[in-house]
């Protein structure tokens, strides 16, 4: 595949000092949610860029969005539900970063956003005793 023409990549931009990286918010203002060849075998909407544009607003970044919410959220410090937090939201930051891709065009990037999203909800409805089934 053409990487010029692959709708889940970006031109890689590099800094100064010949690494790999792009400003979390400038990956995002680039980012585009589109119909690839196949199906997306996920059912329902997907959310990924919504997520992610959400994250920009919040914090400018995953990892500001994440300690804005631990401020004002209900969730336990040494709960499970922040260690995972962590590893999401910083697969959300190397992605967009280091690796330059088209987040909302990846599969496992829309798993990474609900699970995301479910945690968060789960604390929002039930800080107590969430439920993480859906």
């Amino acid at each position: 595949v053409d990487p010029s023409s692959d709708a889940r990549v970006f031109p890689v931009k590099f800094d100064a000092h010949g690494e790999r990286v792009r400003l979390f918010a400038e990956s995002v203002s680039y980012m585009t949610q589109d119909d690839l060849p196949g199906s997306f075998p996920l059912e329902g909407p997907r959310t990924c860029l919504q997520v992610l544009k959400g994250m920009v607003r919040v914090g400018g970044s995953p990892e500001m969005s994440k300690l804005e919410r631990r401020r004002t959220s209900r969730i336990p410090d040494g709960g499970r539900a922040v260690y995972e937090e962590e590893v999401i939201c910083l697969a959300l930051q190397f992605l967009a970063t280091v690796d330059q891709v088209n987040l909302p065009n990846l599969v496992g990037a829309e798993l990474l956003c609900r699970r995301h999203q479910l945690i968060r909800e789960a604390y929002r409805l039930s800080p107590s005793s969430p439920d993480y089934s859906a």
